[in-house]
């Protein structure tokens, strides 16, 4: 999992106890809690995992004055992974970070909200709102035509949102790993060498991908591609039709969970569809691959 950690700056946010003094004008700022940066906004890429820190300082004009602070999440919008924060005593300047991690699969923008409250040993307290916004993007391109090879001990890594049609060669000890929101297109001229690997995703400008192949090329490592394949329908409840565009004289396909597990997988020749029945399924994204003499294809399925 790809991983984007920010530090946000921002203003910081006090909440202030007073002295009991009647007198407007003389009261006197005792303790504080402060929280910073307040109420931060970052702009990250879909579906990659956000930390953001908050710094909670707590201040007494006391000496022997200590705080507890509580910082809880209230809000119900999607996203949201964890809160790390360690809510036992603090003393007086002292300082103590809050973690908190987003992740949304969802190109929108999502503000999520904390309450926090403290009371000191002093007799003050206080409680407030503090909101994190994150403006998720889709950075990366519809569709991605790749043809520059992969040399020895090199990484290459590719993201489109639609299709990957790829022409290039991936040589020895090189790594490649193509991420697509439809389709993964290996085309005549793409050939993955021996004692490389290859790994293809359909998940689409994902940082948290999905596994479809993960070869080291053999003896024939050499594949074209020359048919395509629909669904429907597609999302299902688990039992939809596969068809291709043409007679193929043999087909292998195999269906994999999120995780790269086989769900089903057969063999059949002289035709162009098959239905693939399996309902009951948990609901999420699955992989079906086809391989066949003229290609491999592997498209995306939605069960929901």
């Amino acid at each position: 999992m790809k991983k984007l950690l920010i530090i946000a700056t921002g203003v910081s946010l006090l909440l202030y106890g007073y002295s009991g003094h009647s007198q407007e004008n003389t009261r006197q700022q005792v303790n504080y809690l402060n929280i910073s940066p307040e109420n931060q906004t970052i702009t990250a890429p879909v579906n990659s995992l956000v930390t953001v820190y908050a710094a909670v300082y707590y201040h007494s004009l006391w000496n022997n004055c200590y705080a507890n602070c509580d910082i809880a999440y209230v809000s119900s919008n999607n996203g949201f992974v964890s809160l790390n924060y360690n809510n036992s005593i603090l003393s007086s300047n002292e300082t103590r970070i809050a973690t908190m991690n987003f992740q949304n699969s969802v190109p929108e923008t999502e503000t999520y909200y904390f309450n926090y409250s403290w009371f000191d040993s002093c007799g003050y307290s206080g409680n407030s709102v503090y909101s994190v916004t994150i403006i998720y993007e889709d950075n990366c391109i519809s569709d991605l035509d790749i043809t520059a090879n992969v040399t020895s001990n090199q990484t290459d890594i590719q993201d489109a949102s639609v299709t990957i049609t790829a022409t290039n060669k991936i040589f020895n000890t090189a790594h490649a790993e193509y991420d697509a929101g439809t389709a993964v297109i290996l085309n005549p001229g793409f050939e993955a060498l021996e004692n490389s690997t290859f790994e293809a995703y359909i998940e689409g400008c994902s940082n948290t991908l999905a596994p479809s192949t993960n070869n080291t090329s053999t003896n024939k490592s050499e594949f074209g591609n020359s048919f395509n394949v629909s669904l429907a329908p597609n999302p299902s409840q688990g039992a939809f039709k596969v068809k291709i565009d043409k007679d193929l004289k043999t087909i292998n396909y195999s269906l994999y969970d999120f995780s790269g597990n086989t769900i089903v997988s057969d063999s059949l020749e002289n035709t162009n569809s098959f239905t693939i029945n399996k309902n009951g399924l948990p609901k999420g994204i699955y992989l079906l691959k086809i391989e066949s003499n003229e290609g491999v294809m592997t498209k995306k399925v939605i069960i929901n």
